[in-house]
């Protein structure tokens, strides 16, 4: 019964049901009442398979979904060249677009050179820590910052910089393994 509810995490942690597996192997898609009357249907249409009816109707249900439904996964082309972070420091393709000025003719893979994403990336880095030091009543005229520069930059940059719960620690983490050696 792997994967037998269908989940997804909302903002702010909290994960919402689209459907779920019952007790007797049938499908419910709760609130998603059009959803729900569409797999009734393939339910009703297996009837005449006796016993393995729920069973037939699950995948031939399934294939529906991938192959048919909305355009079909099957005819989906993955975005990951579009949804993927580049370079040194690691920007998203879609930031540097659209908040650093990277032109959308550009390949996203030119992210990878150096010259290319670094400038953007501290220019980022830069605006988002001066926003944050502001924030929280520093500033950032002479680098003396009440909370020291490893901190302005743990606590306050790499959150903004990428929200993913627990990025900072796995930041640190990851580049313990690369401290500079004797």
């Amino acid at each position: 019964m792997r994967h037998s509810e269908i989940l997804s995490r909302a903002s702010g942690g909290a994960v919402i049901q689209y459907g779920k597996r019952n007790a007797d192997n049938t499908m419910n898609y709760g609130p998603y009442t059009d959803m729900q009357r569409e797999y009734v249907k393939y339910l009703e249409d297996a009837s005449s398979y006796g016993g393995a009816r729920i069973d037939t109707a699950n995948a031939r249900w399934a294939w529906f979904l991938y192959s048919d439904w909305n355009g079909g996964l099957i005819n989906t082309i993955a975005q990951t060249r579009i949804a993927s972070s580049y370079g040194l420091l690691q920007i998203m393709y879609s930031t540097s677009a659209t908040d650093e000025g990277y032109s959308e003719s550009v390949l996203p893979e030119y992210l990878n050179v150096n010259v290319v994403s670094f400038p953007m990336c501290i220019k980022r880095q830069k605006r988002l820590l001066r926003s944050a030091l502001g924030r929280n009543g520093n500033s950032e005229s002479g680098y003396n910052w009440s909370i020291g520069y490893d901190q302005a930059f743990l606590s306050l940059l790499y959150p903004q910089w990428n929200s993913t719960q627990g990025y900072t620690v796995e930041v640190l983490q990851n580049s313990q393994k690369y401290l500079p050696q004797p």
